[in-house]
């Protein structure tokens, strides 16, 4: 039996307190949860069912295909972080800053949180990621004998703590904040709703400080956005072509019962200088902890960034790229479901019945089906109402609906795979990379907040990070090492910088075709050094270490060296390069100072001037450095 909660005078002010915020964050927060669930339920490709049963509903998966395609090139492009210290003293710090926000970045757990993150951000809109530091106690297995035996006569683990951050994206229905804010760093309140059992609560009450944790009550999720959401797992059947298994989930689902957590995250005032992080349980009516921001020190306070599809001025809610075409989608079914309802109306033909024939008409005989026959005389008894061939119109419709879509959202058949026969390789680059000017900002955008994701992750080890920690990292050739990064060899004293190539193939392939136009132009020219454009294009090809460019271009590389390298180059060339190829191989000859005897480079009508000698051309006499 639970026991009743009778909170203090102090507590009763505290609940006061969150009841009245909690009525202006719900109320402002309402209507982006209902427009919100709309978009989840065309991104999981349901639009209604049809109004009568003989018509199509089909829901086309537009939603899904725009998302699929954006996520993977926000998450799969190349990142580069740079870290950059604001004072003299700061750099002794930047090597073991690097490592352990390498480490963090690429632990499982935390890119998986990011990938939600990103994927929220493109459904929905605005999507929030929070960071916490973890430190718990372990138990590991030992392999001395003493401790095996140990074990056997006692059942005791040899017991480890370990400490890190840990990440976790949040849907948009759990969160909660001011009807002003435009971002994490301007908002005054920010409510987070997660669910917790009985039990959890009790074993992680000393860690956390919370109380009153034997008067909480648990039930099933029912009354909230997420169950509503969950409800498209039951609708799927009413949709056409789905495969009936005989068994109906309709009906109420058995799930786990739990608590309602509610953490408030209040901003620093003069009453409060470290900030307030108020913890309440069964819908605010049970307090389980109040109490000074544990992250006080973090920038905004608040341990949680959150990162915006698009920027909507003055707005913390935008809009994700579901719903600025939520309008076409629901068009673009309409007409894809009237194509078909007037396909099966021609390809199955109407008929009519005199209701004064003198012949008792079976209105059976009249499904059509093979070989079917009916007793009566036709254009008397009976005849057929001809519904006419599917409109051409609707084709049109629905290609013009497909254009609006492309044009909303940026993202054509180009951008997902699908290109045209005829289209030259150049020309398609040349679409996708104007296509990509609007893809570039939002790319510009989501960095700015992995920016400020890493610059939490820092501060928060500096300031909690108790022992060394093993980072791996590849070394000059390619291997792997495993470094340990102790407490005071990090410092969050940085400037973030996060660089996400947009479009790296196509960056790559234009880079090279630009800088071996220039080489082509120059090579006649014995007054210039062609060694920086020469290297410019070998870093673009991205197939050398850089230790081996050091090598080949360095003050003390001789020509011997300079051409062993290349032959080590021709070596590596991936086969399904077309700017350099074994043909082109044999046509070109190396430019450059201190690189062997200058040859002239003639032009070439197909993807620009190779250069890259020819093998045959390299003395064999030569050691080759790898």
């Amino acid at each position: 039996m639970i026991k009743e909660y009778l909170p203090s005078d102090l507590e009763t002010k505290t609940l006061n307190f969150v009841s009245d915020e909690a009525k202006i964050l719900e109320d402002y927060s309402e209507d982006y949860y209902d427009k919100l669930l709309k978009i989840y339920y065309l991104y999981r490709n349901y639009e209604g069912a049809a109004v009568f049963p003989f018509r199509n509903a089909i829901c086309l998966p537009i939603a899904f295909s725009v998302v699929e395609t954006v996520v993977p090139r926000m998450l799969l492009n190349p990142r580069k972080v740079a870290l950059t210290a604001r004072k003299e003293e700061s750099k002794q710090y930047k090597e073991g800053s690097e490592r352990i926000l390498d480490y963090d970045f690429k632990n499982g757990n935390f890119q998986l949180a990011i990938n939600d993150w990103v994927k929220r951000s493109c459904i929905y809109g605005t999507s929030l990621i929070g960071v916490k530091f973890v430190r718990e106690k372990i138990k590991r297995p030992s392999k001395t004998w003493t401790a095996k035996l140990k074990k056997f006569f006692t059942n005791k683990w040899k017991v480890e703590t370990r400490e890190g951050v840990e990440a976790c994206a949040y849907e948009p229905f759990r969160v909660a904040v001011d009807p002003d804010a435009t971002s994490i760093l301007d908002t005054r309140v920010l409510r987070i709703t997660t669910y917790r059992t009985k039990q959890e609560l009790k074993d992680n009450k000393e860690a956390s400080g919370y109380k009153n944790t034997e008067f909480v009550s648990e039930a099933v999720i029912s009354d909230d956005y997420i169950a509503e959401k969950r409800l498209v797992n039951t609708l799927n059947e009413t949709q056409r072509g789905k495969i009936n298994i005989g068994v109906s989930t309709t009906g109420k689902q058995n799930q786990r019962e739990l608590a309602r957590v509610d953490s408030y995250w209040v901003r620093s005032s003069k009453k409060y200088p470290l900030g307030r992080l108020i913890v309440t349980a069964n819908k605010d009516k049970i307090l389980l902890f109040d109490g000074d921001n544990p992250y006080w020190y973090v920038d905004g306070e608040f341990p949680f960034i959150e990162t915006k599809d698009h920027n909507d001025p003055g707005e913390f809610w935008v809009s994700g790229e579901i719903e600025p075409i939520e309008a076409l989608i629901y068009e673009k079914n309409r007409i894809r479901n009237r194509r078909l309802d007037s396909s099966d109306v021609s390809a199955d033909k109407g008929f009519w019945i005199n209701p004064q024939s003198e012949n008792d008409m079976d209105e059976n005989e009249f499904l059509t089906r093979p070989q079917m026959l009916i007793h009566g005389v036709e254009g008397k008894d009976w005849g057929k109402i001809d519904m006419g061939p599917v409109s051409n119109t609707l084709f049109n419709e629905e290609g013009m609906v497909k254009s609006d879509i492309q044009e909303t959202t940026g993202v054509s058949d180009y951008s997902k795979g699908i290109g045209q026969k005829y289209e030259t390789a150049t020309g398609m680059m040349a679409m996708i990379s104007e296509a990509n000017q609007r893809f570039a900002l939002k790319i510009q955008s989501f960095g700015q907040s992995m920016a400020r994701l890493g610059k939490l992750v820092l501060q928060i080890e500096e300031a909690e990070m108790t022992k060394e920690r093993e980072t791996k990292i590849l070394g000059e050739n390619g291997e792997l090492k495993f470094l340990k990064v102790k407490p005071s060899e990090i410092s969050s004293d940085f400037d973030i910088d996060v660089n996400i190539d947009a479009n790296p193939f196509i960056e790559k392939e234009l880079g090279i075709r630009e800088l071996t136009n220039v080489l082509t132009v120059i090579a006649g020219d014995p007054n210039i050094d062609k060694k920086p454009v020469l290297r410019a294009i070998l870093k673009k090809i991205d197939i050398l270490t850089q230790t081996e460019l050091d090598e080949m271009f360095g003050a003390g590389a001789t020509p011997e060296q300079a051409a062993g390298m290349v032959e080590g180059l021709v070596n590596k060339i991936p086969s399904k390069m077309k700017m350099i190829t074994p043909n082109a191989l044999e046509k070109s000859t190396m430019v450059g100072e201190g690189m062997g005897t200058a040859h002239s480079v003639q032009p070439r009508a197909n993807a620009g001037t190779s250069i890259i000698p020819s093998p045959a051309k390299i003395p064999s006499k030569i050691p080759i450095k790898r």
